[in-house]
């Protein structure tokens, strides 16, 4: 008999090994060649999305040419624009053939044929456009032009929904995997059932192992103690009501309160956060969390966080819900991390690329996107929007005579002056040494011309003091536009108003002069 025992536990455990080995084998060959499809539909997929960016990005690409040869007078920069976008029609048919050799779905293929079915009737068009600004008729271009817009926003607007469509096929793609890891693991189940039951009577010798596993455990969890201490992310965790259960050193540094004082205390007497636009509590995560599956954030991206000194930090967060068995939700994580500098150098990059260092008013790349936006309100609206066009008259000779450096502070006084004299909500820009530009909101031209006269009134009496005396400018010309809403571009405006300020100087300076 004891003989017999050490020989059927070898036995028994022989079988079982083997049977784990089995199951394990065909388990992991299942569920590789499941992650496998799964890899190889979204590259598909991917491939497909990326495709129809590209072609997208051609179609803009080649708009952009074309409008790029209709505003400029160089011959020599038309003709580079002119092989650029005869290049760019090569670009998007290259596209279209590697897009349908991947395949497309019927519905895939139905919208395709719609972007086809326009591209044959605008992609003529473009190329008469194109043709005629090479032989420098603008005018005939400039209607055919209106006519292509919305056909090229048709355009987009397909390529827009192929992609949506794709995705959608992907998600699918997607969900099916889902299905057949799911069978698998019902396959798994069933096995390791029988399995269970070889293991049963063999159980009385892993007892010394399942005592290693749980020394090992103890070990494990100090050695996550110790790290949850020693990393730079603040980590609290609290049970299923929100109470405090842990907090590690980063979190009590940030949040002012030590372990001993927050154990056991709702978490949001203790980590009190707040929208750093609205200064408003965040909600809490009660409901969100009764309802996740994995990790999830808040839907602002930054939140500032409360010190009982008063300080006050942003922070980055993520939450993980701890779920038991039969998904109950057993603890949560906070995890998160102060990243008040990081946002502060950030900010202070995205201002630098929009504004003027010497007078803190916007910059040509600024400015840019307010023409953009206001376009678009017009074009909506059809609210009226002015644009100003301002040149210092004779300011390099303030430079030659008194220097560059009492040149920027008079011009960083001059562009005080210009605010002061428009409204709140109206924009100032700094395009060129001494060239300015002021969008004027819901403006008409006759209100345009009075602010203008307001701002040439309001310069001459700028005057900055220079080695015991004073200096100021004799005037400045003001050119004045419309911001109309069939325009393409906005800096039409701008060329539009430069003109009229250009006719200004032309007739003695220092005068105000609106764009025909």
């Amino acid at each position: 008999m004891h003989t017999r025992t050490p020989r059927t536990l070898i036995a028994g455990t022989a079988v079982i090994s083997l049977l784990i080995l089995v199951l394990a084998a065909v388990s992991l060959s299942y569920l590789s060649a499941v992650r496998d499809r799964v890899v190889t539909i979204s590259a598909h997929h991917n491939t497909k999305i990326d495709l129809l960016h590209e072609m997208s990005r051609v179609i803009r690409e080649r708009s952009l040419r074309m409008y790029a040869m209709y505003f400029k007078d160089d011959p020599w920069i038309r003709d580079d624009e002119f092989l650029r976008f005869n290049t760019l029609a090569s670009d998007f048919i290259r596209l279209r053939d590697r897009l349908e050799a991947m395949g497309l779905t019927e519905r895939e293929r139905v919208e395709f044929g719609q972007a086809l079915e326009i591209i044959r009737t605008t992609a003529p068009l473009q190329n008469d456009i194109v043709a005629r600004l090479h032989e420098g008729e603008r005018r005939g271009a400039q209607r055919l032009i209106v006519e292509d817009l919305p056909l090229e926003n048709r355009l987009l607007t397909v390529f827009d929904r192929l992609i949506d469509l794709v995705r959608a096929e992907t998600h699918r793609a997607a969900r099916e995997a889902h299905a057949d890891v799911q069978a698998a693991y019902w396959l798994l189940g069933g096995m390791t059932v029988n399995v269970l039951g070889l293991t049963l009577w063999v159980m009385f010798v892993m007892r010394r192992r399942i005592l290693g596993a749980e020394a090992a455990l103890f070990a494990e969890k100090e050695l996550e103690e110790l790290t949850l201490r020693n990393i730079i992310d603040g980590v609290i965790k609290t049970d299923a009501a929100g109470r405090i259960l842990t907090m590690n050193p980063v979190a009590q540094r940030l949040t002012g309160w030590s372990e001993t004082e927050a154990r056991g205390r709702p978490l949001d007497e203790v980590y009190v956060l707040r929208d750093p636009n609205g200064g408003g509590a965040s909600p809490g995560m009660a409901d969100v969390l009764a309802q996740a599956s994995g990790t999830i954030s808040r839907p602002q991206r930054y939140l500032h966080l409360d010190h009982p000194a008063g300080d006050r930090r942003l922070i980055e967060e993520t939450v993980s819900p701890i779920f038991a068995a039969a998904g109950r939700l057993a603890q949560v994580a906070y995890v998160f991390r102060d990243v008040t500098l990081q946002k502060r150098q950030a900010d202070r990059i995205g201002w630098q690329a929009t504004h003027d260092p010497l007078t803190r008013v916007l910059n040509r790349n600024g400015f840019d996107q307010v023409l953009r936006r206001e376009l678009a309100v017009v074009r909506g609206s059809r609210a009226p929007r002015s644009l100003l066009y301002i040149d210092l008259d004779d300011f390099k000779s303030v430079n030659d005579r008194f220097g560059h450096a009492a040149g920027d502070k008079l011009l960083v006084a001059l562009c005080r002056r210009i605010e002061s004299c428009v409204r709140a909500g109206d924009q100032v820009a700094r395009l060129g040494g001494d060239e300015f530009a002021v969008l004027l909101k819901d403006c008409d031209a006759a209100a345009a011309h009075t602010i203008a006269e307001e701002i040439r009134k309001g310069i001459t009496t700028v005057r900055i003091g220079h080695q015991g005396s004073s200096f100021g400018i004799a005037g400045l010309s003001i050119g004045i536009a419309a911001l109309h809403p069939d325009a393409p571009d906005g800096w039409l405006a701008v060329e539009a108003a430069d003109s009229a300020c250009y006719l200004a100087k032309r007739e003695g300076k220092n005068r105000i002069r609106l764009s025909a």
